[in-house]
C-alpha cells in the first residue's frame, strides 16, 4: 500500500470515528436533556387536561345541584355542598351527592379548587378555577397558569 493511500485511509478512519464520537456525544448529552424537557411538558399537559376535565365535572355537578335544589351552592358552602346536603336544602329536594367522591378532589398539583357564587367574571352565575402549578392566583383566576370554568380571551381552555 502506498504511503499516500495509508495517509488517506488513516485520515478517513479518524474522520469517521470523530463523527461517530460526536454522534455519541449528541445522543449521550443533548438527547437526554431533550427527553427530560419533553417529559416535563407532557406531564404539564396531562395535569392541565386532568384539571380541565375536573372543572367540567364540577360544572355539570353544580348545574345538577341547581336543578334539584333550586340554587347554586353559596361561596361559603363551597364545592362541599355537592357531596353533603347543606342544612337549608330540604331533604326531599336533595338528590345528591352530585359528585362520586367522599371529598372534593384537589387539583393535580395538590391545591384546592376555588369556587365563587356569584361569579366575579360575569360569564356564569358561578365560577370554579385552579390556581395552577404554583398554587397562587394574584388575579382571581386571571393568571397565565390558572385554569378556569369561564372562557378567557387569548387562552386555550
Amino acid at each position: 500500500m502506498s504511503p499516500s493511500l495509508k495517509r488517506f485511509l488513516t485520515q478517513y478512519v479518524v474522520a469517521v470515528l470523530s463523527i461517530a464520537g460526536g454522534g455519541f456525544l449528541v445522543f449521550g448529552v443533548l438527547i437526554p436533556g431533550c427527553a427530560e424537557r419533553r417529559e416535563t411538558m407532557l406531564k404539564r399537559d396531562a395535569c392541565e387536561t386532568v384539571t380541565r376535565v375536573q372543572i367540567q365535572s364540577f360544572v355539570a355537578a353544580l348545574k345538577s345541584f341547581e336543578t334539584h335544589c333550586g340554587r347554586f351552592p353559596s361561596s361559603a358552602e363551597g364545592l362541599g355542598a355537592l357531596i353533603a346536603r347543606p342544612p337549608d336544602v330540604p331533604v326531599e329536594r336533595w338528590h345528591g351527592p352530585f359528585l362520586d367522591a367522599d371529598e372534593i378532589p384537589k387539583d393535580p398539583w395538590g391545591h384546592d379548587y376555588v369556587y365563587h357564587c356569584p361569579g366575579q367574571h360575569g360569564t356564569n352565575r358561578f365560577e370554579v378555577y385552579s390556581r395552577g402549578p404554583d398554587g397562587i392566583s394574584k388575579t382571581g383566576g386571571g393568571d397565565s397558569d390558572d385554569l378556569t370554568s369561564w372562557p378567557r380571551p387569548g387562552v386555550h381552555q
